[in-house]
């Protein structure tokens, strides 16, 4: 007996427990005992059947045909949705937060690489004329102290062409926390480092050689600028101690323990870049003089745009659309019975500004033509382009609801291209 049954039982008199009995149940009414199981058993039937007829209605399309679900990507009829390509936007921030680098990173989806670019935040964006200001181009680091994260992602967007699927703003505290992990991160200094002291001296905060950094003060390196040094030499030293904490976590027994075990955030990202095949490097730049008592800013030049546009192409296959300007998703399909035909469109189109949403064979193989199908009459324009641009047929498929806004099937008079 609980301690609760012996409290009830000593609040009761004992008169009263002498007198309780057992009543016995009465019996059951005919509609419970007999009706209701059976209609309960008629309503399970009922909602089974429903559910066939549900699931015969989605699968039935437009024609009414009924769509059976193909597993198998060789055969015809197979599609899959595909996810873009992972991104990310570093924006490095100091104690004062100031922008003090701005990375760019792609990776695969197997965690086995990917690719890094660093940015100055004294490289000047073009952004065609402002109306309101008449400016034709904005620094990274000022439009960063202006108007934030935001439009920070919208430049860098602007100049790579895709959008990204994170974006962080790491402090130089939390940049520290995560280079503890592995440290001490291996470095080398080609020149001192250097702080103001009183009105025209300098004091060397670290001198140059090989250093072995504890976490704090390699995230400081990362974002230390000497007076009146150009940019350029601060990007070279992000590069190089990118390059020196991936070597370390490579190296480390327990790679969560060296990146932190999470799948979001800048966890998976330095786990796929230590330890596959990466490339890190910053975008090329030509150094303009604005202002002749001032540090140059920076331009990519035709050389630099050109750069940005194969890497893009290079680091993000499918990329994601920026948020200021909506690519067209695209459905891409197999007509010819030999996949690899789509990889080349797959590249056209992804260059052309569109994004891939879904690949996968059309419903019969060997069609003689390449033909591009829109199915929302807005972008009738863009599908007339497109066309153009890889030698399509043009066809307008009403069909509004598809979560696509094209469907690209590659032809015969594409096979080997």
């Amino acid at each position: 007996m609980t301690a609760l049954e012996t409290q009830i039982r000593e609040k009761r008199s004992p008169q009263v427990l002498r007198r309780r009995r057992r009543v016995v149940a009465p019996r059951g009414n005919v509609f419970w005992r007999f009706i209701f199981p059976v209609l309960l058993v008629a309503a399970a039937v009922g909602v089974f059947l429903l559910w066939r007829v549900g699931t015969k209605a989605v699968l039935d399309s437009t024609d009414g045909r009924i769509l059976d679900v193909v597993t198998d990507p060789a055969l015809p009829g197979f599609e899959a949705f595909v996810d873009p390509t992972p991104t990310m936007l570093v924006a490095h921030i100091d104690d004062s937060g100031a922008l003090v680098g701005v990375t760019v990173m792609a990776r695969t989806a197997l965690d086995d690489g990917g690719a890094l670019v660093v940015l100055s935040p004294d490289l000047l964006i073009d952004i065609g004329t402002d109306v309101a200001s008449g400016q034709t181009s904005v620094l990274l680091g000022q439009a960063y102290a202006s108007s934030g994260i935001d439009q920070l992602r919208a430049l860098v967007e602007s100049e790579f062409g895709f959008g990204f699927t994170e974006v962080i703003e790491l402090d130089t505290g939390a940049l520290g926390g995560l280079m503890a992990l592995v440290e001490p991160i291996p470095f080398g200094l080609s020149d001192n480092l250097v702080q103001r002291s009183g009105a025209d001296g300098v004091d060397v905060w670290l001198e140059s050689g090989v250093k072995s950094l504890d976490g704090t003060i390699a995230a400081e390196v990362f974002g230390f600028r000497n007076p009146g040094e150009f940019d350029a030499n601060r990007v070279q030293r992000q590069l190089l101690m990118w390059n020196s904490w991936f070597g370390e976590i490579a190296e480390a027994e327990d790679l969560d323990a060296a990146t932190l075990p999470f799948e979001v955030g800048l966890s998976p990202y330095l786990r796929s870049l230590s330890t596959g095949v990466s490339s890190i490097e910053a975008v090329p730049m030509d150094p303009v003089q604005m202002d002749p008592d001032a540090l140059p800013l920076y331009v990519t030049g035709d050389f630099g745009d050109n750069w940005i546009s194969a890497k893009a192409l290079e680091m993000v296959p499918l990329p994601l659309s920026t948020t200021a300007i909506h690519r067209p998703s695209v459905r891409l399909l197999d007509g010819t019975g030999d996949p690899d035909n789509r990889l080349p469109m797959l590249k056209e189109l992804v260059a052309d500004g569109e994004v891939i949403t879904v690949i996968g064979n059309a419903s019969e193989f060997g069609l003689a033509t390449t033909t591009l199908q829109y199915h929302r009459a807005e972008f009738e324009q863009e599908a007339m382009d497109i066309a153009d641009s890889i030698g399509a047929d043009l066809v307008f498929d009403a069909t509004p609801d598809l979560p696509y806004d094209m469907t690209v099937v590659v032809g015969l008079d594409r096979a080997g291209s």
